[in-house]
């Protein structure tokens, strides 16, 4: 696996770092940098110039129209009106024998004077990536705008950039809405499940194409082929609703959450708040016992329809049965045949006794004999079902009981249901007309958002079940459809030619799908099992946590030892600890060991814990770069202790002027 590293970044009147560049140490047992800068000073917007550089967008900031101004202050002060000044950002890696400078350019025509952002006009922005051999400086390769784009996909895709770009103050955000599908499917395009898919596409295209040839002399088989397709595109639109629908459902989830959270830390209002809680708590239960309710319900039909439509024959045939035994007509069992035989050889040794008749036995043979009026194959047979016969009859009998039992459950579920729904339309209320007191929480309008994205996550799920249903009933059609079309096949002339080649495209797309499916599993089992030794050797609690799982869809669980699920319950440390595991996981799977840059990166880390995740970062150090940006507070003595001899560290901190950051080399 290769391993990348960030040498420098060159500045061009970019924000308060103006015009000039900073190196990084990549030398050493550690490839650590550690920049120390208070809040304002520049921390951020280092970390904005790399994303500006690379995506055209300053991904951590908070407010776009509010924020400075792109170019450097000081310098269009100096500028004059009519004149353009370039801002720029080059961004140079290393990997193995390449050297890598990605670049954004932007100009500025200065209009006005310096007052807002109305005084400038921003032109277009051009970007390049150069890729020149260390071995050979003079065959450099040039790509721009889409090509280049498609160089930083290659290294940095933007679609997980939070895992090369770490912010720790936003560690809510790193597991919240859509970014276990965003994971998903970059980790395809690592892995070249991406490719496959597309391959696939094109030889389910080719397969079609040739499927039609063949049924032009064979009209229901291109009837199931057509059919075939469209079921396929039904499932295809299922499954991308689907997934849309669950990222609606964890987005309107986060920030239901992020509105619990404020009402409950609001005095007032917060036993409205834990009641709400457990009444949705108590819904999502009875919602859970209505749909067992209606399972027993369809079984109670199909049970009842059978035995009440049989219930006079099943009566009649056990009288039938009880009058034939009462009167000897039905004795047990006896082999019609056998009797016979002892008959006819009387003479003979008994063949059950090893004994000889007797002149009493043989009488009483012949007297049995003349009694059986049922054959002893019918005998058999109406002893055997009597049972079953009794049973049901005494099934049909619980009929009214049963159903009793059915409408009483129907009726407590409602009537609990009604109660949950009431109280809730009352808190719902009383919340929405909330007064609250000058200068906190605005009660009325959280509850307001709270319904909003209540409705969302509700509509949501609806979507998500129906969904899942068409998902079901389709891949149940396909599979119909193909093996009537196989069926259809076999009969035609084994040597035809298009049967042959879709044979081979069927094989081929069989094959890709196995293929796809094996890297799939291989790729999350290789992450999940990363993630774990990771976590596990940040987290100092070692009794506590026993494994972590990432499903097919990419979200991440963590169970205690006794298998209980953690993940909601985790403390700022250890969601820190889970997102460094993960993020490092994603790293080695892309087969890229990339660098890390991390703003405030024991920012939500307890006074107990951040000297145990500083020297757990120290140690990733050695074998990968990690840049870490701190505030003095932060940077603690316990932790500039351990820092002190591994890492180049450096101080950044605003002019007098307040009009560039001291500590860029220029």
């Amino acid at each position: 696996m290769s391993q990348i590293f960030i040498d420098r970044i060159e500045f061009e009147n970019f924000r308060q770092y103006g015009t000039g560049h900073i190196d990084f140490n990549t030398n050493g047992k550690h490839d650590l940098s550690v920049f120390v800068a208070k809040n304002g000073t520049g921390k951020t917007t280092l970390l904005n110039a790399i994303t500006w550089c690379l995506y055209k967008k300053e991904h951590q900031t908070v407010d776009e129209k509010s924020a400075l101004f792109l170019p450097n202050v000081a310098a269009v002060r100096k500028a004059k009106v009519g004149t353009s000044i370039t801002v720029s950002v080059k961004l140079i890696i290393l990997d193995e024998n390449k050297i890598i400078e990605f670049k954004r350019s932007q100009d500025f025509k200065i209009i006005g004077k310096l007052s807002n952002k109305d005084s400038l006009i921003a032109g277009l922005s051009s970007f390049d990536v150069a890729i020149t051999d260390k071995n050979n400086f003079s065959n450099t390769i040039v790509k721009r705008n889409q090509d280049a784009d498609i160089v930083v996909k290659q290294y940095f895709d933007e679609d997980i950039f939070n895992f090369y770009f770490f912010d720790g103050e936003k560690l809510k955000e790193f597991f919240a809405d859509d970014r276990s599908q965003i994971v998903r499917k970059s980790v395809f395009n690592i892995s070249q499940v991406t490719l496959l898919e597309n391959a696939g596409v094109h030889l389910s295209t080719m397969r079609y194409s040739h499927s039609r040839k063949l049924g032009k002399n064979i009209p229901d088989i291109q009837v199931l082929y057509e059919e075939q397709e469209s079921e396929k595109e039904t499932l295809k639109k299922a499954q991308k609703d689907l997934e849309n629908a669950k990222t609606e459902r964890k987005k309107a989830e986060g920030e239901l959450d992020v509105i619990k959270e404020a009402l409950r830390g609001y005095e007032p209002i917060q036993h409205y708040q834990t009641e709400r809680d457990q009444l949705n708590e108590e819904s999502n239960k009875i919602k859970e016992e209505f749909l067992r309710y209606h399972n027993d319900r369809a079984d109670f039909i199909r049970k009842y329809t059978i035995l009440l439509n049989l219930y006079p024959r099943m009566q009649q045939t056990l009288i039938l049965i009880n009058q034939k035994e009462a009167s000897g007509e039905l004795p047990p069992a006896i082999d019609k045949d056998q009797v016979k035989k002892l008959i006819a050889n009387h003479a003979k040794t008994c063949p059950l006794c090893d004994g000889k008749l007797d002149e009493d036995s043989f009488a009483h043979l012949q007297e049995l004999l003349d009694k059986l009026s049922v054959s002893s194959h019918t005998s058999n047979f109406l002893k055997e079902i009597k049972s079953s016969l009794e049973n049901g009859v005494e099934e049909a009998k619980k009929y009214k009981q049963e159903k009793n039992s059915l409408q009483q459950r129907e009726i407590d579920l409602n009537a609990r249901d009604q109660k949950v729904k009431n109280r809730l339309k009352e808190i719902n209320a009383v919340l929405s007309k909330f007064d609250s007191e000058s200068g906190k929480v605005n009660v009325a309008k959280l509850e307001s958002k709270y319904t909003t994205w209540n409705n969302k996550r509700t509509n949501a799920l609806k979507m998500i079940g129906a969904n899942e249903s068409i998902i079901t009933t389709t891949k149940k059609r396909i599979k119909e459809l193909e093996e009537e079309i196989e069926s259809f096949t076999k009969k035609i002339d084994a040597y035809n030619e298009n049967k042959q080649i879709i044979s081979v495209l069927e094989a081929m797309i069989s094959n890709f799908e196995t293929i796809k499916g094996n890297i799939m599993a291989g790729m999350r089992s290789e992450i999940e099992k990363t993630t774990w030794e990771i976590f596990d050797s940040m987290i100092w609690k070692k009794n506590t946590f026993g494994s972590i799982k990432i499903n097919d869809e990419y979200e991440i669980t963590v169970y205690s030892k006794d298998g209980t699920r953690m993940t909601g319950s985790l403390s700022a440390t250890e969601q820190m600890a889970l997102a460094y595991a993960y993020t490092l996981a994603i790293h080695k799977a892309s087969g890229k060991n990339c660098p890390l840059v991390i703003d405030s990166p024991l920012g939500r880390v307890s006074d107990d814990n951040r000297e145990n995740m500083a020297k757990v970062l120290k140690d990733i150090s050695s074998d990968k770069q990690i840049i870490m940006l701190f505030t003095p507070d932060e940077y603690s003595p316990a932790v500039r202790q351990i820092y002190k001899d591994a890492a180049l560290v450096k101080e950044l901190k605003l002019s007098a002027d307040e009009s560039v950051v001291e500590g860029v080399e220029r």
